[in-house]
């Protein structure tokens, strides 16, 4: 239970953020988001960036949201308690979405049909952790996104949309 293998390391957090452009008012989302390191990294570097993380496991959304409380950072750090694969579930509007491993292949693709759908609205950037980045590079290339930048010997790729 201590997190381990299934939570982004803090250099390779630290990585994404640096390559991407967060301004005041943006809004990242974390779909699988563990015990909320990605969101507490974010919410301390950039702490005008709504950022909301999703998560299957209701003791990690609570240690999540326990420490947004413990830090004061409760006003743009969230943390919901989400199976991501349930139909009445859709993804919010965001400029960022991060995603790791997690998923079963029924729920990557309900999900990446979502962000499908947010992309035709607006420009966002997908970033990709692990496997999740050979989901992604299909879909990507289907709807002709820009070429991903790979970060950390290609643990790490972010997508933008076109």
């Amino acid at each position: 239970g201590s997190g381990v293998q299934v939570q982004s390391g803090y250099s390779t957090i630290l990585l994404a953020l640096h390559h991407l452009d967060l301004q005041a008012g943006s809004r990242m989302v974390d779909l699988g988001s563990g015990y909320g390191r990605v969101g507490l990294v974010c919410a301390l570097l950039y702490p005008k960036v709504d950022f909301t993380g999703y998560e299957y496991v209701n003791h990690r959304v609570d240690a999540s949201n326990q420490r947004s409380l413990f830090f004061g950072l409760q006003e743009t750090l969230h943390f919901v308690t989400q199976d991501l694969s349930l139909e009445s579930f859709q993804i919010p509007d965001a400029d960022v979405y991060y995603l790791y491993d997690p998923f079963t292949e029924d729920t990557y693709r309900y999900v990446l049909a979502q962000i499908l759908e947010v992309s035709q609205k607006q420009e966002i950037t997908v970033v990709t952790k692990g496997n999740a980045r050979h989901w992604f590079t299909d879909v990507a290339r289907t709807n002709q996104w820009r070429e991903p930048l790979y970060v950390d010997e290609g643990n790490l790729a972010l997508f933008k949309s076109a």
